[in-house]
């Protein structure tokens, strides 16, 4: 298959193209609220500055908290991806999904993008109330993903919270500040991984509807459940292969 990038903005992220998420045709009455962790390219539960937000946040406004990776257009048809980063990503979330697990949360997982992920969500019944992940250092259209998703969470009245997670330090207007934000960043303790999250209001729902076992139809969130090969499959007939004879260096 040809591998066509999309051209990010706030229009074309919200058309429905390659989103095999689809939300459900009639939606509860009862709305549950929900905290995202994005999971991008960090996937340690230990010091990530993301998923310590979010558990923060969850905690503080009573909400269910999930992870969710998303494997959107910006990385699956990009020429950088092969099959060697999906037999990478594939068992990493399989061991992030079993630290999940003992904690409490679910690991969510989509070949969509994330702004059909959101409606889904919605129309299922859980109310997005934050997301948050780390600050992306990466291709020019993951950026341009971001800054799209950015106005569309806006839109929504969805906080999207940054976290940073190396020296890297982004939007800085004073470059004479650089220095001191690197040192204080690089000289705090390691965070370490969050607290259970089987209390929090609303979780026992969640993983139930991540199991399908839902009592509204309409609250079922199994066709996000994370499960062992999924990203191999979404991207083995888009993604170049270096270990065939077909790959081109």
């Amino acid at each position: 298959m040809k591998r066509i990038l999309p051209v990010y903005s706030i229009e074309s992220i919200n058309s429905p193209f390659l989103s095999k998420y689809i939300p459900p045709m009639s939606s509860p009455n009862v709305s549950r609220p929900l905290i995202l962790w994005w999971v991008k390219r960090d996937l340690r539960i230990r010091d990530n500055a993301a998923l310590s937000a979010a558990r923060q946040t969850a905690g503080e406004q009573g909400a269910a908290l999930a992870a969710l990776y998303v494997l959107d257009d910006a990385v699956a048809m990009h020429p950088e991806t092969s099959m060697h980063h999906a037999r990478m990503i594939d068992p990493a979330l399989d061991d992030l999904h079993c630290k999940l697990e003992a904690l409490g949360i679910p690991l969510l997982y989509a070949r969509a993008e994330m702004t059909h992920v959101i409606a889904g969500l919605e129309a299922s019944g859980w109310q997005v109330r934050s997301v948050h992940s780390h600050e992306e250092t990466g291709t020019a259209e993951g950026y341009a993903r971001d800054v799209a998703l950015g106005s569309f969470f806006a839109d929504r009245n969805i906080p999207w919270h940054e976290e940073y997670r190396n020296g890297v330090i982004r939007r800085l207007s004073d470059r004479e500040r650089r220095i001191g934000i690197f040192r204080r960043r690089m000289g705090q303790d390691p965070l370490v991984a969050p607290a259970s999250c089987q209390n929090l209001p609303g979780q026992a729902e969640l993983t139930m509807a991540m199991r399908g076992e839902f009592l509204d139809p309409a609250g079922s969130l199994a066709d996000l459940a994370w499960k062992t090969g999924r990203l191999l499959a979404d991207l083995e007939d888009v993604a170049a292969d270096p270990a065939s004879g077909a790959y081109a260096v």
